[in-house]
This record gives structure tokens, sequence and C-alpha cells, in this order.
């Protein structure tokens, strides 16, 4: 596992699949400028639904500085999608 080190050093946004570790691991940060998660039931991520998820994101994120906290966009069993947003560390 590495750290979020790299993205919060040269001021990106991270992307993941992965909210449980990132979740974790950017809650540790004093300052960073967004967790971007993207939550799916087992073995369904696409490239379309990356996209389709990438593209939901992008518009609620708008032009909005995304400093200390998180966007999390999870997929139900019938593909509808919840978004979460608060903050990191809280």
């Amino acid at each position: 596992m590495q750290s979020p080190a790299a993205a919060v050093q040269d001021g990106y946004v991270l992307v993941t699949h992965n909210a449980v570790d990132f979740r974790r691991l950017y809650g540790r940060e004093g300052l960073h400028v967004g967790l971007v998660a993207f939550n799916t039931p087992a073995k369904t991520m696409s490239l379309a639904l990356q996209t389709g998820l990438f593209l939901q994101a992008m518009l609620e994120l708008g032009a909005e500085e995304a400093f200390n906290f998180a966007l999390e966009l999870t997929v139900d069993g019938q593909g509808d999608v919840s978004i979460d947003r608060y903050a990191l560390p809280p």
C-alpha cells in the first residue's frame, strides 16, 4: 500500500475504487485537495461505469475547491448511485 503522499504533495484530487484504505490514509493528512471514491458491488466495475461515475463526480464538484473533504459515489445492486460528501479528516 502506497501512501497518498504524492497526490497530497502535488495537489491532486485522488480518485480511487478503494475507499476503505484511502479514507483511512487521507484521514491522517493535515491538508489535502480531496478524495473521490467509487464504491461498487464486487466485480461490477467496468470502463463505462467508471467513466459515468467520474462524470458524475465532476458535475458534483464543479469548480469548487475540494480541500479536506471526500466525495463517495456508491452504486447499489440495482445500479442506483448515491453521493456522500464529508469532511476528511472530520
